[in-house]
């Protein structure tokens, strides 16, 4: 007994059609990278390039100042009541040093935001 193919054995046909958009603006790429006849872009001044670089390193100390600004300040909040809870064995000086911390923290992050909301409007 023979295994029956169903498979048929026509030639294999072109994936990509001339109509493809995304074939069109491949070959687009590749003619403006390639064309001989288009002029390389004036050079940049290093100055103005170590500014933006900089001015990119700013603002992202800028988002960790932000993001570390509430956890940070709810911890210190809440090890400061907890000092206080054993020196003068009471027992809610730490939860009232952990909300303490929390308001700071809130403070302390639209104050970071807004700052980082006036940089870039200048």
């Amino acid at each position: 007994m023979g295994i029956v193919s169903t498979c048929s054995h026509a030639a294999p046909t072109n994936r990509f059609r001339v109509s493809d958009p995304l074939l069109y603006a491949w070959q687009g790429i590749a003619a403006d990278l390639l064309s001989p006849g288009k002029a390389m872009p004036p050079p940049t001044n290093p100055k103005n390039d170590r500014r933006v670089v900089l001015r990119g390193f700013v603002r992202a100390e800028s988002m960790v100042q932000i993001a570390l600004a509430l956890p940070i300040s709810t911890v210190i909040g809440w090890a400061l009541g907890d000092y206080l809870d054993h020196k003068l064995h009471q027992s809610w000086i730490a939860i009232a040093g952990l909300l303490v911390g929390v308001a700071a923290g809130f403070v302390q992050v639209i104050r970071l935001a807004n700052q980082a909301n006036r940089s870039d409007d200048v």
